[in-house]
């Protein structure tokens, strides 16, 4: 079982799947649903300049480029680097996920998923969980009533106001 002293490269997932700047939004959303993955390094010659996620490309207009909405430059550590260390700089970074570079090349990547996978969700991110489903991807404040929401309960949700409950009404 990982723990806060294991390496990312032991849990890291290594065949990253990547776009390029000039890729249409809207492609490199279909591109990422077609694959199963949220978190998408935006790549020119081997080297990450940016990252997306679904979220970001999902409230993008579809005919623009990636990278006029990529987060950049994005937040990476080492292979090194240790399961705890890389929790703390996503949790400082407010990010769902850290590029793993080798020589400032990219070898992996690690998400929240990862974490969950390997039990250490909850040490590593402890209340930062959708109100909702308690899930850990993808969990932002909601601006419209200050909940931690996920993706999908974001998109779903009726924020209440204070007082109600949340999503509350039939």
């Amino acid at each position: 079982m990982a723990t806060g002293l294991t390496p990312v490269r032991e849990i890291m997932s290594k065949a990253v799947l990547g776009v390029e700047p000039g890729m249409r939004v809207a492609d490199a959303l279909d591109f990422a649903r077609e694959h199963a993955i949220t978190h998408l390094p935006v790549v020119v010659a081997g080297r990450a300049v940016g990252v997306v996620c679904t979220c970001d490309l999902e409230d993008a207009k579809l005919d623009s480029d990636v990278s006029s909405i990529m987060h950049a430059p994005p937040v990476s550590i080492g292979s090194e680097c240790l399961m705890a260390e890389a929790a703390a700089t996503m949790a400082e970074k407010g990010v769902g996920s850290v590029l793993v570079l080798t020589g400032g090349r990219l070898t992996g990547i690690v998400t929240r998923s990862d974490f969950e996978r390997v039990g250490m969700a909850e040490a590593a991110f402890g209340d930062q969980r959708c109100s909702v489903c308690k899930s850990y991807q993808h969990v932002h404040i909601d601006p419209r009533c200050g909940y931690l929401l996920c993706a999908a309960c974001r998109a779903g949700a009726r924020c209440a106001k204070e007082g109600s409950e949340l999503g509350g009404g039939d």
